[in-house]
């Protein structure tokens, strides 16, 4: 399997996991509000630390890469949102 991240490729077997991860290090909400902005979105994002995520409650570090193994592009989120985010 082959994946284009960021101007890299990566590539791993198909019957593994990979974690790929950007530098930034936010919660869920805080991307979301990011894309909101990105997207002139006037929504507004709520966070609710007793909401489970999928039915299951995460601590904050539960949804990101562990043990130095993650393949880690040098792509910011904020920047690579200004350059896909499409405007509504």
């Amino acid at each position: 399997m082959h994946c284009r991240l960021s101007g890299q490729t990566v590539c791993w077997r198909a019957d593994t996991f990979a974690d790929i991860a950007g530098p930034d290090k936010l919660g869920l909400d805080e991307f979301v509000r990011q894309y909101l902005r990105a997207t002139q979105d006037t929504r507004q994002v709520v966070t609710d630390e007793a909401a489970p995520y999928f039915g299951v409650h995460v601590k904050e570090s539960s949804l990101v890469p562990i043990d130095g193994s993650a393949r880690i592009s040098a792509a910011r989120y904020e920047d690579w949102l200004k350059k896909v985010a499409v405007r509504v």
